[in-house]
Parts: structure tokens; C-alpha cells; sequence
């Protein structure tokens, strides 16, 4: 059983090179940029939502760089105005790969104090003045991989990624799901803050995937789920023109247990499951988010006989008399 969802396997249709981020920094990692570009403008503050990985934080703690939290609402957008001060900046998320346009938006409104986190939304360019980055291994078989884009030439030099490993990405490919995701799990533990250059493998493998269909095919399956879930999703997933999604978000009325969809080889990560620890009072929807809603893999590995299965199975469980509750997350994250 190869499965569906969850990390990716070493991919095997490339093609003649093309650029795929031409004028973009190719560093290694998407925390690894946001650090990049916290060095160059030495915020005295930044704004960041609550309903975010602590792989972001990451690198504001390691360079005791001050920051605090704010509230989104039922669509993920900042539920007050950001008030940016002189010298504070905001982080704002590209939830989902859908929230192209309004991110856009604020960039226009806040220029070079917004920092964009595109790791959802790997085809999205450049944005304005602002400052923002993506992530390749979300969304391809490769083991690094990030593009940074700045409103100006940022003085940088990295060293090469070299201290990559490709072995989850093969024993996936060759069906070995245990196996693979050990080493997956092992590659990630290895994903630090360090600013360097993206490994050849990366960038030469990211040069040679057929980009127009990988976006199509996200879209597509995009617009299954949306015709399936419409009237069973509480969340406003809405694909707007030239968006490429990263996942389906679906919350169900009913509690799914990943388990169960686990258990019939459909892998649904968690985003985020840090955030039942964290010490801040209130966020209530962040936590409920993370905590109910499903992620559904849509990405160009899948065609619509496979969307079509995903379909089948939630939908059983979505069934009166045919679900359990909400249990442990899956191992199977992103």
C-alpha cells in the first residue's frame, strides 16, 4: 500500500529545466529565510498569528528578537487592523494557499513590514515590498528547498545545504511506509534556522518538475473535494482564480479520529498540535482548528480516482453512527 497524503516520495517525472522562482533567493529551508530576513531588518517587534508551528518561532527565540501573538478570524484573516509601529513587523500566513489576494493586499498597505510565510503556497512570487518566503518540501520530493524574495538585494553568502538526506524520499517510493517514515521523521529532526544555500539536488530537481501541471492538478482536485464537502464543510474553503492550493481544509460537524482514516491508508497531518501547549490564555478557535480540522491531500501525486477514494472514506465517517471521537493526532505530519 503506497498510501495517500502525508510527506512526499522522490519525484520521477522531470522534465527540460525552466526556472521555477526566477529573481528569488534559493536557501534551504523556510525557517532558514525567515531568519535571514529578521537579521536584515532587526525588528524591534513582530506580530505573529497564534495559529502558526513553532518551527516559526523558531528563529525569533534564537535571536531573542521580542514578538506576540495575534487573533485570526473564521477566515483566517487578522480579526483586528495590524497597527504597525516604526521598527515592528508582522508575519501573516498564506493559510491553505487561499489567501492570496487579501495577503497581497495587506503587503500594498504595509510594504516592507510585512513578512509573508508562503510555505502553503509554494507558486506565489513575489508581493509588492514585502519580505516573504516558501517551503519545496511541502509541496515536492525533494529534501530541502526555499525561495525568499526581498524588496532589495539582501547581503548573503550561505554555504551550500549539503547535510541533506534523501532516504525517507526513496524507501517511500518503493512502498516501504515504515521505513519511510523513521527516516522522514529522522530528516526532519535534522531541519534547523541556519541560513544556507538550497543543495544542488534540490534546486536542479525543482528545475525539471512540470510546474503547469502539478498547479492544475491541485486545482482540480481543489474543485472535487469542494463539490463533495460544500455542504458539510463549516470552513470557507474557496479557491479563488490563480490560487494553488496546498490541501483541502475540511472541518466536518463530526469529530473524524485520524486514526480511522489512518487505518485505510489516508494520512492527514495535524496543523498544529503545539498549540494545546502553549501557556497563552484565549485563542480558542486557533486551538480548535488545530485540533478538528482535516487537511485533505490534494497535491499532483493524485488524480480523481484517488480524490475519489478520500471522498468515499471521510465521507463514511461523516455518517450518524459511523465516527468516533477525536483521538490522538497522526504521526503523519507535515
Amino acid at each position: 500500500m503506497t498510501g495517500i497524503g502525508g510527506f512526499f516520495e522522490i519525484e520521477k517525472d522531470l522534465r527540460r529545466p525552466e526556472d521555477c522562482h526566477p529573481g528569488a533567493r534559493a536557501l534551504s529551508s523556510g525557517r532558514g529565510a525567515f531568519r535571514a530576513v529578521l537579521e536584515w531588518v532587526k525588528p524591534q517587534h513582530v506580530l505573529v498569528p497564534f495559529y502558526t508551528c513553532d518551527a516559526l518561532l523558531q528563529p525569533l527565540r534564537l535571536l531573542r528578537i521580542p514578538f506576540s501573538f495575534y487573533e485570526l478570524d473564521a477566515t483566517l484573516s487578522p480579526r483586528e487592523d495590524l497597527a504597525l509601529a516604526h521598527g515592528e513587523y508582522a508575519v501573516v500566513i498564506n493559510y491553505f494557499g487561499l489567501k492570496s489576494q487579501e495577503i497581497f493586499n495587506l503587503a500594498k498597505h504595509w510594504g516592507r513590514q510585512v513578512i509573508i510565510d508562503n510555505t502553503q503556497s509554494f507558486f506565489d512570487g513575489r508581493a509588492g515590498e514585502a519580505y516573504s518566503f516558501n517551503s519545496a518540501r511541502k509541496f515536492f520530493g525533494v529534501p530541502d528547498g526555499s525561495f525568499l524574495y526581498a524588496p532589495e538585494p539582501l547581503a548573503l553568502d550561505p554555504p551550500e545545504n549539503t547535510d541533506i538526506s534523501m532516504e525517507h524520499l526513496l524507501k517511500r517510493a518503493a512502498g516501504d511506509l515504515p521505513g519511510a517514515h523513521q527516516a522522514f521523521q529522522a530528516a526532519e529532526d535534522r531541519v534547523n534556522s541556519e541560513v544556507k544555500g538550497m543543495s544542488r539536488h534540490s534546486q536542479d530537481t525543482l528545475r525539471r518538475i512540470p510546474h503547469h501541471f502539478a498547479r492544475e492538478r491541485r486545482r482540480l482536485n481543489f474543485a472535487q473535494y469542494e463539490l463533495a464537502f460544500t455542504e458539510t464543510n463549516t470552513f470557507p474553503a474557496r479557491l479563488s482564480p490563480g490560487a494553488v492550493p496546498f490541501c483541502y481544509p475540511l472541518m466536518p460537524q463530526m469529530k473524524i479520529d485520524r486514526r480511522l482514516l489512518h487505518a485505510e491508508g489516508i494520512f492527514v497531518p495535524t496543523f498544529w498540535p503545539e498549540l494545546a501547549k502553549r501557556k497563552e490564555t484565549g485563542f480558542d478557535f486557533e486551538r480548535r482548528l488545530a485540533r478538528d480540522l482535516l487537511p485533505l491531500p490534494l497535491d499532483h501525486r493524485y488524480g480523481p480516482d484517488d480524490i475519489g477514494r478520500v471522498i468515499e472514506v471521510v465521507g463514511s465517517f461523516l455518517t450518524p453512527g459511523q465516527h468516533s471521537p477525536l483521538g490522538s493526532v497522526s504521526d503523519w505530519r507535515l
